[in-house]
């Protein structure tokens, strides 16, 4: 087994991790990782203070997030006393319009002064509506920095309809296999992410930029998906022809996909593509209040269908829990990269620490799933019907940019994939799935 050095807190994971597991640790552990200094969702303040409101308001008309009270301005744990809770509540009540007080957890220090930090708890969808005001002006988080939203930000966010309908996005199923090509391809899956990212008033009026169009195709080329793909596709070769992630299809203003593909070397021209992903980001018309830039990757595999005696051996129909685990771990790690995220980040005109991670996946087969697998051992229930694939959610409470919680939802999907498809015993079986680390050679 593979060893990780230990968990990571960021500002997702105490956003949505349960109370009662937050500690001081927590706090110091995500300190670090930002450095000691402010982020997009993240604010500090020393003690309780009458711009405590603002900057509780200004992550709920923003992206939601932390503000820390009893941390100081250079990220060093001061403490507040057990008074400073109730005085945040009463404060957040009487200032905050329409009244809200956020969830406000204390977690002490622990070094026998008594004191504790605060963490004050923006979740986008728990808010009453949006703007939140103070003193009449609404607040929103800009590059870090709390400020008055401009008139144009104020239209938008009394134009919502609900921060649920602003901030929530529906990531429809792929189509099955044989409906995504002009003729039929016998396929294994298709398999689908995505994430939507708010876009900030100022990535409302601009196309997107070609630059960080580019820059994406070459963060996706160095990740852990690009190396996945051509693993599998060299096969007991261990040799492949790929295309790296360039422009392809439908390219817009305001559109943009990347298309990948790869396959064993000397693959026949007349053979559809083996295994391929493209991601497609689409940009909203412009001036639309709570907009956001959708972001859906899509990764088919396709090596079944390759059975015309031509003289390539390889084909693979089935997949074993390693190889399958092995794949949704590196996309998610790929939607998680610092580079793809970076690059989203400049395409969005926002904060890395604003982009969201995926949270859910959608897996349609050409077949039953359960035909998919392969020499598992796992156990058939009586009468379960079929499932030709599913739906499958991830904890927000877990950092899918740690190797660890990222590993701990691939097994979750993976055995809740298989109990839907009426299989028992999948969930002793992914215990055995090892994951390359980050950096490391798949395999």
């Amino acid at each position: 087994m593979l060893c990780h050095p230990g968990p990571v807190t960021t500002a997702l994971t105490l956003l949505y991790a349960p109370v009662d597991s937050i500690t001081i640790a927590d706090i110091k552990g995500l300190l670090s990782q930002l450095g000691g200094q402010e982020a997009q969702t993240v604010e500090f303040k020393e003690a309780m203070a009458k711009t405590v409101a603002r900057a509780v308001a200004a992550m709920a008309n923003s992206y939601g997030g932390l503000v820390l009270v009893g941390v100081s301005d250079k990220g060093q744990i001061v403490g507040v006393d057990n008074k400073s809770a109730d005085a945040m509540s009463n404060h957040c009540w009487e200032k905050l319009e329409p009244p809200w007080v956020p969830e406000i957890i204390s977690v002490p220090l622990g070094d026998g002064t008594g004191k504790f930090v605060l963490v004050a708890r923006i979740q986008p969808e728990r808010l009453p509506r949006r703007p939140l005001l103070v003193d009449g002006a609404a607040y929103v988080r800009y590059n870090g920095t709390t400020r008055p939203a401009s008139w144009y930000e104020m239209r938008d966010l009394f134009a919502e309809a609900s921060p649920a309908a602003a901030l929530a996005w529906n990531l429809h199923a792929p189509r099955p296999l044989s409906q995504l090509h002009d003729h039929d391809v016998r396929g294994d899956f298709v398999l689908r992410t995505g994430i939507a990212v708010p876009l900030p008033a100022s990535a409302a009026w601009r196309p997107l930029s070609a630059k960080a169009v580019a820059a994406l195709a070459a963060a996706l080329d160095r990740s852990r998906l690009a190396k996945m793909l051509s693993k599998l596709a060299a096969g007991p070769s261990l040799r492949a022809d790929v295309q790296t992630f360039r422009r392809q299809g439908l390219n817009r203003a305001r559109m943009a996909q990347l298309v990948y593909w790869a396959a064993p070397v000397g693959w026949p021209g007349d053979l559809s593509i083996p295994l391929a992903a493209d991601i497609q980001l689409k940009a909203p018309a412009y001036g639309i209040p709570g907009a956001h830039l959708e972001v859906t990757l899509d990764v088919e595999i396709r090596s079944g269908n390759n059975n015309s005696g031509d003289g390539f051996p390889w084909q693979t129909a089935t997949f074993d829990a390693q190889s399958l685990a092995q794949l949704f771990d590196a996309v998610l790690a790929s939607m998680t990269d610092a580079g793809v995220v970076g690059a989203l980040a400049d395409l969005a005109d926002t904060d890395s620490s604003a982009i969201p991670q995926p949270r859910e996946m959608h897996l349609v087969c050409s077949r039953q799933f359960k035909d998919v697998l392969s020499g598992l051992g796992l156990t058939p229930f009586p009468n379960a019907g079929t499932s030709t694939g599913g739906h499958v959610l991830a904890d927000p409470a877990l950092d899918l940019a740690d190797p660890a919680d990222r590993h701990a939802v691939v097994r979750s999907w993976l055995t809740e994939l298989a109990l839907d498809a009426g299989l028992a015993g999948m969930e002793e079986v992914v215990e055995s799935v090892t994951f390359p680390l980050d950096g490391d050679r798949i395999g």
